[in-house]
């Protein structure tokens, strides 16, 4: 969704400093190049999970779904 020139993702995304600190990342569109940029090999990621059940034309599951994810920048 956009609100007031941010794009907000279902997904909270944060990013953590070597110093500890942790700042949100708010996007001014959806881009999933500059979500790749985040997310480089050997990256550490803590992340939140949910199950949520759902119903889709007569076919019921769970799917996993990332609530929040915290990057550590190092």
């Amino acid at each position: 969704a956009i609100c007031e020139e941010i794009a907000i993702y279902a997904t909270e995304i944060y990013q953590k400093e070597s110093s500890g600190s942790v700042q949100r990342l708010l996007f001014s569109k959806f881009d999933a190049a500059e979500l790749d940029s985040l997310f480089k090999p050997g990256t550490f990621v803590d992340a939140v999970f949910s199950l949520d059940p759902y119903d889709y034309h007569q076919n019921a599951g769970i799917k996993l779904v990332a609530k929040k994810l915290i990057i550590h920048c190092m």
